[in-house]
């Protein structure tokens, strides 16, 4: 707890087993204040933000699901249309040892993602060459196929601020879809993945990542496919789907893939920690400056109202009461800090 204004400055020192690096500094500010008065505000954005990052298996015993994704395609993106949401759609392949590890993948002449200001019939037929990265002409995965590493090398650095840069943006939704008909042998735990994803977005953004696949289902797969517990487990631990790539119809299974991801943002994380019962909640118009005008009081509740996570300390809403496009959400309430 503060007992004085002001900044304050510090570093957090992690001891590591890495020879290189023994040592790891992170430089800590914060400031301190006395007033016990926390104020949000946010305001959703005109249109629905999503990135949208397949993964895909380019060994090639992948062509038949490749060719299964670029015919489905339709079904997964018309969601997003019925939606008015502002998309990007990028594919990287599972190697994550060559020097095009995370690097976005396109064919002939495409850009490297799609967006939704592309007409229909050119995002399809953009996504049906992209997708068929088994025809990629960069180095196989084969003898690591590595999803999860994959998509998390396309949003490290330095592929993200270089060969990728554009695709990923900050405020918009994470969607990472992984497809593979082998095990997932990225190197660390599904948990190392998921963390590096949340940690993107940020503590109390739970609502702006997903992550899906499209793989061998635990514990035994299939005559086509090995189990893949990584994946399972990642998907899990977000509350993505799980599909099986076994599956002889994959019309449904891509068209649910899109089902909830392209809708508008749920969850607004506070600046403060909020002591649970003094939380005011407010959705108001903008003036068309920016401002909050003709606001309105949400009540709590799980259905058509907002709750309250302490440990993410952060508002979802839900049902009706989610803003609408452009809305602006304000929040009062008394901070508290921990001793």
């Amino acid at each position: 707890c503060a007992n004085a204004v002001g900044d304050y400055t510090g570093v957090v020192e992690i001891q590591s087993t890495d020879d290189n690096e023994e040592i790891f500094s992170v430089p800590m500010t914060a400031e301190g204040t006395l007033d016990g008065n926390g104020y949000d505000e946010f305001q959703q954005p005109e249109r629905p933000l999503v990135d949208v990052l397949f993964a895909v298996d380019d060994s090639g015993s992948m062509s038949e699901e490749q060719n299964n994704l670029a015919s489905n395609f339709s079904f997964f993106i018309d969601s997003a249309s019925t939606l008015d949401t502002d998309y990007h759609i990028g594919v990287v392949t599972t190697d994550s040892e060559s020097d095009q590890r995370g690097k976005l993948y396109s064919c002939s002449g495409n850009p490297l993602w799609i967006n939704d200001r592309q007409s229909p019939s050119v995002q399809r037929s953009q996504f049906d060459c992209n997708v068929r990265v088994s025809d990629s002409g960069r180095p196989s995965s084969d003898n690591k196929e590595s999803p999860l590493q994959a998509a998390r090398l396309a949003l490290d650095y330095p592929n993200i601020t270089d060969f990728n840069d554009g695709f990923y943006r900050e405020n918009a939704k994470l969607y990472v879809i992984l497809v593979t008909d082998e095990e997932d042998q990225s190197d660390g735990t599904a948990q190392l993945y998921v963390d590096y994803f949340r940690n993107l977005k940020g503590v109390g953004n739970t609502d702006l990542l997903n992550i899906s696949a499209i793989a061998g289902p635990p514990p035994n797969g299939c005559d086509t496919a090995e189990s893949n517990q990584v994946d399972y487990d990642a998907v899990n631990m977000v509350g993505g789907q799980f599909r099986s790539i076994c599956s002889a119809d994959w019309s449904n299974m891509v068209s649910s893939l899109g089902l909830d991801v392209f809708n508008a943002r749920r969850q607004f994380p506070l600046s403060r920690p909020a002591t649970a019962g003094t939380l005011q909640v407010r959705v108001c118009d903008d003036d068309g400056a920016g401002n909050p005008t003709n606001c309105q009081t949400v009540p709590m509740s799980s259905s058509n109202g907002w709750t309250f996570d302490a440990a993410l300390n952060a508002i979802t809403f839900h049902g009706s009461a989610i803003p609408g496009p452009s809305e602006i959400v304000t929040i009062d309430y008394e901070s508290i800090c921990f001793e």
